[in-house]
């Protein structure tokens, strides 16, 4: 969500679920201008990423879903681990 014309400076990943509150802190931010995030609430962050949108703000969210956001980390883990993939 935001402006097809947005170019992505300052990104802050939220993966996973961390909740609305925290995705919202992070966009508000003046120094971040595209969230990347697992899950959303889409009444609330991405209403603003749209708001933003239409009043020229520089602001983007992008929704990856909670498990692909995830999915490095785990095999990360795993490797480190020796677990079974």
């Amino acid at each position: 969500m935001g402006a097809a014309s947005h170019t992505c400076q300052h990104v802050s990943a939220m993966l996973g679920a961390p909740g609305g509150d925290w995705l919202m802190v992070a966009l508000r931010s003046a120094e971040i201008d595209t969230l990347l995030c697992g899950e959303t609430v889409e009444w609330q962050v991405c209403e603003y990423a749209r708001d933003a949108a239409v009043a020229g703000l520089p602001k983007a969210v992008i929704v990856l879903g909670h498990e692909r956001s995830e999915e490095a980390a785990w095999r990360t883990w795993q490797t480190g681990c020796g677990a079974p993939a």
